[in-house]
């Protein structure tokens, strides 16, 4: 079975000097319109209550890779989660080496890369001008 090795730069720190500081605006205190929930309609005429949410741990994803294939697995309880972590499952996909989402720098990587394969676009202005009624031909 091949070991797939897997390199994870960390970031010291980010240098937020670029970003510009700015003054509380006006509405400082503005505050977010109260949840409203559109659920259907009742024969009586009015909605159904909204659900209340609550936290389930179980049952969970758990992440790993079996003959150097990432795989899921399903786990229902507190027994079968140690079993799993014992087992070499990891708790999110980057337990195995999968980035879901880019970093700030990779991103920017990207964006360098793409920058550098599609040259950049300019954007022209023209008037279109419709001939109708009134105005001269255009010339041949």
């Amino acid at each position: 079975m091949s070991e797939q090795k897997v390199t994870i730069e960390t970031v010291e720190s980010i240098d937020f000097s670029p970003i510009e500081q700015r003054a509380p605006t006006e509405n400082a205190d503005w505050e977010a319109p109260p949840h409203v929930y559109d659920g259907k309609r009742l024969p009586n005429g009015k909605s159904e209550k909204e659900p209340v949410y609550t936290h389930q741990e179980y049952p969970r994803l758990m992440y790993g890779r079996v003959n150097g294939k990432a795989m899921t697995k399903l786990v229902n309880d507190d027994d079968e989660f140690a079993d799993a972590i014992k087992g070499g499952w990891h708790k999110t996909p980057a337990g195995i080496g999968i980035v879901t989402a880019p970093s700030f720098e990779e991103a920017q990587k990207i964006r360098r890369a793409r920058e550098e394969i599609e040259p950049e676009t300019s954007i022209e202005t023209v008037e279109i001008v419709k001939r109708g009624p009134g105005r001269p031909r255009k010339a041949a």
